[in-house]
């Protein structure tokens, strides 16, 4: 036989929230919008990009460096680096940020607003089980009843004191207290099903919850409906994500105003480059005897002296000379200032409004939907604490009128028809009663839940 592993209601909760694939989105939502948050920030930053570009050229073409047309073939370099800062944008970058915190904090809370639904489901599942063992002992205990019962009726019979119709009826009421106990158990094991499923467990023969929690009623009149409201409102994730989500609404209706303003930007650039067209040329002069003229006063007689002598040389330009020498740098200051872009900016504030309007609306409606939620939770409760007390003076009267039964058709004063119609009337009074128990008990819990006390049992 497989050993059983009981559950408690804590652990089927924290276990339901790791493995909830819905939380686990959630989770990554919150990460992701927590990157948008930095990003939004580091756009503050100056922007700055190199580049490089080689060129190769054939044929006749200017060159580059020289700006002289050359025949031939020619390569360049041409590396560079670029940075642009944005100096004023109509604050769109500031607001920016601001929206993308409210982001990220409205997913925290989404995220416990869906911790929230799915605790409210495994508690709603963790007691059908409970409800539905407890009826399982309801039935078992009225099948034992019925055993002892056709035992007595057939004594009864054998010395004549009851017909054989009696025992037929005892029989045939035995065997419908044994289909309600098969159908009891049947509910019991969908039961245990659906709370795994909650978990996202898969389906296991070995899975059971803990039946020695502690499921007794509290007495105290619960809070009135405005009270809890009021708590619920301060504290509900739900209502505090869409209230976030309207200030997101409402920075995005500044930052689409930011794009009436002027931009401001400041932009730079510094490069160099190399042209393997490129030379380097250098000039020596020297000193030679020569005719330097003809002396005065006899024409004929020539005057020898040192005469210069210019030599150019043409070598070639080292690449790591030119990338020193041809270095180059720039900066400007643009100012951008928009006029007329068909209607985009205007259009596009008006949207931003539609869409604060209806962030404002939809928290409104959450507002009013957990206040709905409220009220039906109370009103349940009310009418589980009456239907728990009217159940409770149905068992003790039903359970009095079947016990002076007993004796009754014992001693042959009542016929099996009667007996079984008392004994009916007894088992729906318990089952009355165990239905009013957890409807009382889930509605008591619920409405703690909404004012932030911990569902514990």
């Amino acid at each position: 036989m497989k050993q059983l592993i009981s559950w408690t209601l804590r652990q089927c909760i924290d276990s339901g929230i790791i493995n909830n694939l819905t939380i686990r989105q959630s989770v990554n939502n919150i990460e992701l919008n927590r990157i948008n948050l930095k990003q939004s920030k580091n756009n503050l930053l100056p922007a700055v990009n190199g580049s490089l570009s080689e060129n190769l050229g054939i044929g006749r073409m200017i060159d580059p460096v020289t700006g002289q047309y050359q025949n031939g073939t020619n390569w360049t370099t041409e590396p560079s680096l670029g940075f642009s800062q944005n100096l004023f944008n109509g604050l769109q970058y500031l607001n920016s940020i601001r929206q993308n915190e409210l982001i990220h904090q409205s997913s925290k809370f989404d995220l416990e607003d869906a911790k929230f639904n799915l605790t409210i489901n495994i508690v709603n599942a963790y007691l059908q089980v409970l409800y539905t063992k407890e009826a399982i002992g309801i039935a078992r205990n009225q099948v034992s009843a019925d055993s002892v019962q056709l035992q007595t009726t057939s004594d009864l019979e054998y010395v004549g004191k009851k017909t054989e119709t009696d025992l037929l009826q005892i029989r045939s009421q035995m065997t419908t207290d044994k289909y309600t106990h098969v159908n009891a158990t049947s509910q019991w094991k969908v039961a245990k099903v659906n709370l795994q499923q909650y978990m996202n467990l898969p389906i296991s023969e070995t899975f059971d919850i803990d039946y020695n929690t502690s499921v007794e009623l509290s007495q105290k009149k619960p809070d009135n409906i405005n009270t809890i409201y009021s708590q619920s409102l301060s504290f509900q994730p739900i209502v505090k994500s869409d209230s976030l989500k309207t200030e997101v609404a409402e920075y995005a209706v500044r930052i689409a105003k930011g794009a009436f303003y002027p931009q401001l930007m400041l932009k730079g650039a510094v490069g160099t480059d190399y042209s393997s067209y490129a030379k380097q040329t250098t000039t020596t002069y020297t000193n030679t005897l020569g005719n330097i003229g003809y002396l005065q006063s006899n024409p004929s007689e020539i005057v020898v002296g040192n005469v210069p002598q210019q030599t150019v040389h043409v070598n070639n330009y080292p690449f790591g000379n030119q990338f020193g020498d041809n270095f180059n740098a720039s900066f400007s200051v643009g100012l951008s200032v928009p006029i007329l872009n068909y209607l985009q900016v205007r259009n596009n504030v008006k949207r931003q409004k539609v869409n604060l309007s209806n962030a404002i609306l939809s928290e409104e409606q959450t507002k009013v939907n957990l206040r709905k939620t409220i009220e039906q939770v109370y009103v349940n409760a009310e009418n589980s604490e009456a239907q728990y007390e009217s159940a409770m003076e149905e068992v003790a009267a039903n359970k009095a009128a079947y016990d002076i039964s007993i004796v009754k058709y014992k001693e042959g004063k009542m016929i099996a028809t009667d007996l079984i119609v008392l004994k009916n009337s007894y088992i729906k009074a318990q089952s009355d009663l165990l239905q009013a128990k957890y409807g009382l008990l889930f509605n008591n819990k619920i409405l703690d839940y909404y004012k932030g006390v911990p569902i514990t049992f």
